[in-house]
């Protein structure tokens, strides 16, 4: 119903992320809002909350936190489009990301400094 409207992706968005459907809120932003670091924070902080949830029924994996990262390291690497470059954060939330990232998963081969820099 809210698709009808022209401008109702952001509240589409808000809705599926409210029912914790972040895979499917990721994927109708791919086809009809452009990807930026605020919608990929937003993104990944409903994924870290998805998985608190899951979490008391499942082995604490956070996998559809590191579903959501790798898509969003995987899609600023490769793109250099306007959008993408004018949304660049300090190199401070660049870190506390990586820094996250790392703890989480306990990923020490990666290096630091190439990862920052990839990070857009």
């Amino acid at each position: 119903m809210l698709k009808r409207l022209t401008k109702a992706n952001e509240e589409i968005v808000e809705i599926l992320l409210g029912n914790n459907f972040v895979i499917e809120a990721l994927h109708f932003c791919i086809e009809h809002i452009p990807i930026t670091r605020a919608l990929a924070r937003k993104l990944l902080e409903a994924a870290l909350k998805s998985d608190e949830l899951l979490s008391s029924t499942t082995s604490n994996q956070k996998l559809l936190f590191f579903t959501v990262y790798t898509f969003f390291e995987e899609y600023f690497q490769r793109t250099t489009t306007i959008s993408a470059l004018a949304q660049l954060p300090n190199n401070n939330e660049q870190k506390d990301d990586l820094v996250m990232f790392k703890t989480l998963f306990n990923l020490h081969f990666r290096n630091l400094d190439t990862d920052v820099a990839n990070i857009q």
